[in-house]
């Protein structure tokens, strides 16, 4: 079996975003892009490739994207100017999902959740990491995070969270690769608690 190490790890473009959404939807099933549907997935990434505040990598082999990671300098900046550029594109995009309440619900929640971290968290953040389950286990989401760190490092941004549901199991990656446990929060119900995690790119000092 070849090995994935030969995976490309390139910026994510708008050449990737077809896959990157079909990735996205196939290997997370809950969240708010996959309740919404591919279409709006696809709008989404493009849109937020455009941001300057946004960056992105994609695991590359023999043309097929087995990986990617999305990233963001200030989230809720990320989110203001997608919606600025794009609010009536992408409603299109979602419709008619998200003329459900439960989902305009889980929109609304996952759109001011930024400000609601506040504290002292830092705004930048590592939004997903997401391997196809064929490719997993070969390191790919370890390089993934590392061209992430860099990037971030690059960019002067010291440190950066990740939130990931308390039951996923892709708690271990996290913290495996390098990542702290901040803390817990609750979101889309009391039941729904996330792990808060920390990653440190640049010495203090």
């Amino acid at each position: 079996m070849d090995n994935e190490k030969t995976a490309l790890i390139l910026p994510m473009s708008s050449a990737h975003v077809v896959e990157v959404a079909k990735l996205h939807m196939a290997e997370i099933s809950e969240g708010v892009i996959s309740v919404l549907g591919h279409k709006f997935a696809c709008g989404l990434y493009q849109a937020m490739i455009e941001s300057e505040r946004y960056f992105g990598f994609v695991a590359v082999k023999n043309s097929q994207v087995l990986g990617f990671a999305a990233c963001a300098e200030d989230t809720s900046a990320v989110y203001k100017s997608v919606l600025k550029g794009n609010f009536f594109k992408l409603l299109w995009a979602c419709f008619p999902k998200i003329l459900s309440i439960r989902n305009l619900k889980y929109a609304i929640e996952t759109l001011f959740y930024p400000v609601r971290c506040g504290g002292d968290l830092p705004v930048a953040e590592l939004l997903s990491v997401v391997v196809d389950r064929q490719a997993r286990g070969k390191g790919i989401g370890q390089r993934l995070v590392e061209a992430s760190c860099a990037e971030f490092r690059s960019r002067g941004i010291g440190a950066f969270k990740t939130i990931v549901f308390e039951r996923f199991p892709s708690n271990a990656f996290y913290q495996h690769v390098g990542f702290k446990l901040s803390g817990k929060r609750c979101q889309h119900g009391k039941q729904d608690v996330h792990n808060v995690y920390i990653m440190e790119v640049l010495s203090q000092g």
